[in-house]
């Protein structure tokens, strides 16, 4: 085709004759893309999977080829003309779609490769894939994949698959996804949900055996999560434990009538080293500290004498709960009066610095 355009420049015409050549031009390329597609989607024809690599390669190339080609033509246009042809882009971009469907049909003879699928009719049900060897083994077959796909795939051309880094962080995705639903499991059990209503208000709590009960729950589950996740998962999971024990231990102490005693301060405080105790072998310091800090800003709002500091623990409480209502604050502040040494005349004081901070609608 360019061989065409550079025998009508030859004669000098920039016209009619060069805008007509150029018109049948991207009509060849748009049946070019047509056939090819038909060839592609036909399941029946048995392509190889270096044959689809091989088409993605040369519509890739095409694509670029026809760019240079346009811009070459509307150079060379009497510029009357060079609105006139039609839909260069969807065109140029045709070539692009053409092996876009042939990265799917590779993609398709990949997970239709013997190795594979005899791994993937294990999942979820099996022995092997329960211990991991199933994920394992499709992931050096899919990795095997891939070193033929880079092998095969011209390099200039590697960079231009879409969206690559987001298709892989996808898995990672659903992966968290369906450890906070295991999460959520974790702490829907009869047996932990019949300790958390425990917290903040009940004798058992008092005594340390909830907080007890809580721990050993978790630590069952962190055995199973421990047998069946990736062991680089296990920490993740852990650190959704501990946010997901945070945000359900707000809602415990929103939700009862506190009596703010020694006693409830002083059981506060062995919770938080005696959790920080059990997820200190999962989670690392630094997010560890951050996790509980939940904790610890709830047991500042009862405890603490200073009107800055009780400020503080309010405003990162709603920070991250913001159903932690101005109306809960103020209940929780009568309920400790003066324990701990603030004087009602600061009560006023911490009462009006959270309201302006207190969630809309509260």
């Amino acid at each position: 085709m360019n061989e065409e355009i550079e025998v009508i420049r030859s004669i000098d015409d920039h016209g009619d004759v060069m805008f007509q050549t150029a018109q049948m031009a991207l009509r060849i390329m748009r049946g070019f893309q047509a056939e090819q597609t038909k060839v592609i989607s036909n399941t029946e024809l048995q392509l190889s999977f270096e044959m689809f690599c091989a088409l993605l390669n040369n519509n890739v190339e095409c694509h670029d080829q026809s760019l240079e080609f346009v811009e070459e033509v509307q150079e060379q246009l009497d510029e009357e003309y060079r609105d006139k042809l039609d839909q260069v882009d969807d065109v140029c971009r045709g070539f692009l779609d053409v092996a876009k469907v042939a990265m799917a049909r590779a993609v398709v003879v990949m997970f239709n490769d013997p190795g594979m699928s005899g791994q993937l009719i294990a999942l979820y049900s099996r022995p092997e894939w329960l211990s991991g060897k199933t994920t394992t083994t499709l992931i050096a077959t899919i990795k095997d994949y891939m070193a033929d796909v880079q092998e095969q795939l011209d390099e200039e051309y590697r960079d231009k698959l879409d969206q690559v880094d987001d298709v892989c962080r996808g898995f990672l995705d659903v992966a968290k996804v369906a450890m906070a639903r295991a999460v959520v499991v974790m702490f829907n059990d009869p047996g932990m949900s019949g300790q958390l209503i425990a917290l903040y208000s009940r004798p058992e709590w008092l005594s340390g055996k909830t907080t007890t009960t809580l721990i050993a729950t978790i630590k069952d589950y962190m055995a199973d999560v421990q047998r069946f996740v990736e062991p680089s998962f296990v920490k993740r999971v852990a650190e959704a434990a501990l946010e997901e024990l945070g945000r359900r231990a707000v809602n415990m102490f929103t939700a009862g009538v506190l009596q703010v005693t020694a006693g409830l301060v002083s059981r506060m405080e062995a919770d938080e080293v005696e959790l920080d105790s059990y997820f200190k072998d999962f989670v690392k310091p630094d997010r560890r500290h951050k996790l509980m800090q939940t904790l610890v800003h709830m047991r500042t709002l009862v405890s603490c004498p200073t009107v800055p500091d009780v400020v503080s623990a309010y405003r990162e409480l709603v920070a991250s709960h913001v159903t932690f209502s101005f109306d809960l604050l103020q209940k929780i502040v009568e309920a400790r009066g003066t324990f701990g040494g603030l004087e009602k005349k600061h009560t006023r004081d911490v009462l009006a610095q959270c309201k302006e901070m207190a969630p809309d609608g509260f």
